[in-house]
């Protein structure tokens, strides 16, 4: 893992890339992780259409997915 040399540190992680609703959860499970990013929530095309109601149900799904892990 990339956190080894850096335990000692206390030092919490954010993942931006690669992240999605399929793959986020083993990410929110770690206790080094305190925050993700992800693109796939507001993407550029739901956006550029105005798709607020998708973006929200995204957002809403992230949120569902976390407070599942984390409680």
């Amino acid at each position: 893992s990339m956190a080894g040399p850096y335990q000692h540190l206390g030092i919490d992680f954010i993942p931006l890339g690669g992240l999605n609703a399929q793959n986020m959860e083993s990410y929110v499970a770690s206790p080094l992780i305190s925050a993700i990013g992800g693109s796939w929530i507001a993407k550029r095309d739901l956006i550029a259409a105005s798709n607020w109601d998708q973006i929200e149900a995204n957002a809403r799904e992230a949120r569902q997915i976390v407070t599942a892990t984390r409680g």
